[in-house]
């Protein structure tokens, strides 16, 4: 209904129910209706207000409540429609990154078995060259066909760990040089709609007018949650490496800082068993505090913290205890990581800084290996505090510019 039939409406009303009544309305129904009195029999608002009078009011008044109501259901459809676009849209999402996280492990398994094979035959190449009895080549060359599997046990697994990390950096970097290509082929720079004469919208079929940031949106919120569920399996540096990635939003892309600030606070933490083992390395220590809660309060990429109890004083404290192959992992994943800085700078010339970086921020990462260092901060810092208050006193405030 339009505006002006509105208030025409909205006339016709105030016009019968003030005494403002319209010329020729009935001297008996203008006496009722100023008193208050029923109206008398066969009377009919209609004819009394004339053309557009209070029946034809009562449809219109009708028509904008059906109106309404469709309004309103068809915003409620329309929020339907929104919440199962974004499920559906975050279930493709996470099945794209599973389906990358399988052909990442793949990879490395059949790495880890080429490396394997070349391994025995490179027994095979020695073992024909050499003039011992046979018998004593064939059982050298089988016991030393189980050093890979010996080193792999001692080290859980550090060879084949790196082949992982290895596949998916490969399989982002060659998401990343697909998605260059895909901008550039498939990329337009038109609208996603447009309008005819008479302003009817003409909304563009579903993957038509692609646009630059379009593509590699999608690109980063796959490989985002790629990274995500690979890190969960990896840890050790690549978890404080997307910590760090996380708090730099100034140049990140918003799905990386979305999915890899999870592992602020969702670090994996070690089990318990692993983490007796690892306290019994420390018998000085279990003499002073007894009480270890099995549960710990935080868990971070290098240990994590249980609260316990002094022996003599039963005052509340915390241990913190570094994660069982720590060491050997961030070692590894140092090396690793400058190796792949490298390679990002020779394929991505303008990312030349990237290698820089990561070489200065694996060197401070190296110092927090040590937890003798960190107690002696603590202890500085804990000194540094008592003085100020000394000094200040207890409800003193330091102000420094």
């Amino acid at each position: 209904m339009g505006w002006r039939s509105q208030l025409r409406s909205a006339a016709a009303k105030k016009a019968l129910s003030s005494r403002n009544l319209p010329p020729g309305f009935p001297e008996a129904a203008r006496k009722a209706l100023l008193s208050g009195q029923p109206l008398p029999a066969g009377f009919s608002f209609a004819s009394a207000a004339g053309k557009g009078g209070l029946m034809e009011d009562d449809e219109e008044e009708k028509e904008i409540v059906e109106e309404k109501q469709r309004i309103l259901q068809l915003e409620k459809d329309v929020e339907l429609l929104a919440t199962k676009c974004s499920r559906l849209e975050a279930q493709n999402i996470l099945v794209s990154a599973q389906q990358l996280d399988i052909v990442a492990r793949l990879f490395a398994i059949l790495l880890s078995g080429l490396s394997l094979r070349f391994y025995w035959t490179s027994l095979c190449w020695i073992s024909s060259y050499l003039s011992w009895h046979s018998y004593v080549v064939v059982a050298l060359k089988y016991s030393l066909l189980l050093v890979p599997l010996v080193h792999h046990r001692l080290t859980h697994g550090l060879v084949h760990r790196r082949f992982e990390v290895f596949s998916v950096f490969l399989i982002i970097m060659v998401r990343i040089k697909l998605v260059r290509w895909r901008a550039l082929t498939f990329a337009s720079s038109g609208s996603t709609s447009s309008s005819t004469s008479d302003n009817t919208v003409i909304v563009s079929q579903f993957g038509e007018n692609l646009d630059e940031d379009a593509i590699w949106e999608a690109n980063y919120d796959v490989s985002a949650q790629f990274l995500y569920i690979s890190i969960l399996r990896l840890r050790g540096l690549w978890t404080k490496s997307a910590q760090y990635i996380s708090s730099r939003a100034d140049f990140m892309p918003v799905a990386y800082v979305r999915e890899l600030k999870k592992l602020q606070d969702e670090a994996p933490a070690t089990e318990w068993k692993d983490i007796q083992a690892t306290l019994a390395t420390a018998p000085h220590l279990m003499d002073q505090v007894t009480d270890i809660a099995e549960t710990p309060i935080a868990s971070a990429s290098i240990g994590q913290v249980h609260i316990a109890k002094l022996r003599k004083t039963g005052e509340k404290v915390v241990i913190k205890v570094q994660h069982p192959q720590a060491r050997p992992l961030l070692t590894d994943d140092f090396r690793s990581l400058l190796i792949m800085a490298w390679i990002v700078t020779l394929l991505e010339p303008e990312y030349a800084f990237f290698e820089i970086l990561m070489r200065e921020w694996a060197t401070e990462a190296r110092k927090e290996l040590e937890f003798l260092t960190e107690a002696t901060n603590l202890r500085s810092a804990g000194l540094s505090i008592q003085q100020m208050m000394r000094t200040f006193g207890n409800n003193g405030v330091l102000f420094t510019n």
